[in-house]
């Protein structure tokens, strides 16, 4: 995992706080870390604390269940953050983030983040409200997610994306790029589950192959079923 050693950050969450560092502080507290894809870039068991912010690419947040398989909690995209342990100490650890492609990372030393939460108001204000819009989408996709047919989630993400209810989500319209252990694990089921879901759609000419991918056919009989994110894209 190559760090930068001269930050070039491009988040609005940091712009005021980064205003009022010295150039010095902010080159030894901050860093753009590039993860390649397949890398775990970070492992709440082994690492020493910190704020971190997705700038671009794609990342996957793991969880372990009760058996000790896999789980993914999250997709993530620019403009997402993680390591909030950082923000209170007795979180619970036991999760990894794992690179899906090429992605650079923010990472921002918890003693810079606790001195930007005191002295500069216009980043608390932008980190509460990442907070409070992250929660908030987590909240909506899980339900809208679990809570449905496996053929249903899966047309869900073909159409919607990462996150059915962010508007400035990373979308991928009509194709699934994801690997199907991976989606599989998005969309809370097993890869056979999620193969079989598949397959019926392709018979049923809801979904076709094109390009490596899945292609939105005729979805006329699952207009009543689809999110609200899916009916207005």
């Amino acid at each position: 995992m190559h760090q930068n050693h001269r930050p070039v950050i491009d988040d609005e969450l940091f712009g005021a706080a980064l205003a009022q560092t010295e150039r010095e502080t902010a080159e030894r507290h901050v860093r753009v870390q590039m993860w390649e894809p397949g890398a775990i870039g970070l492992d709440s068991q082994g690492h020493n604390g910190g704020l971190y912010c997705v700038q671009h690419g794609r990342l996957e947040l793991m969880v372990r269940d009760a058996n000790g398989g896999e789980r993914s909690l999250r997709l993530m995209g620019a403009g997402d953050i993680f390591g909030l342990e950082c923000l209170l100490p007795q979180a619970p650890g036991g999760y990894q983030v794992r690179a899906l492609t090429r992605s650079a990372v923010i990472a921002v030393n918890p003693e810079l983040v606790d001195r930007w939460i005191l002295s500069c108001p216009d980043f608390r204000r932008a980190l509460a409200n990442r907070l409070a819009s992250g929660i908030c989408h987590l909240e909506q996709e899980r339900e809208h997610t679990l809570s449905r047919p496996v053929s249903e989630r899966l047309l869900c993400y073909l159409i919607c994306g990462e996150s059915c209810q962010s508007e400035s989500a990373e979308r991928h319209p009509g194709h699934g790029p994801l690997p199907m252990q991976v989606l599989a694990r998005r969309l809370g089921c097993s890869a056979g589950h999620l193969s079989r879901a598949a397959r019926r759609l392709l018979q049923s000419g809801v979904v076709q192959r094109t390009h490596g991918g899945l292609q939105i056919g005729d979805l006329s009989r699952f207009e009543g079923a689809l999110c609200e994110g899916c009916r207005k894209s």
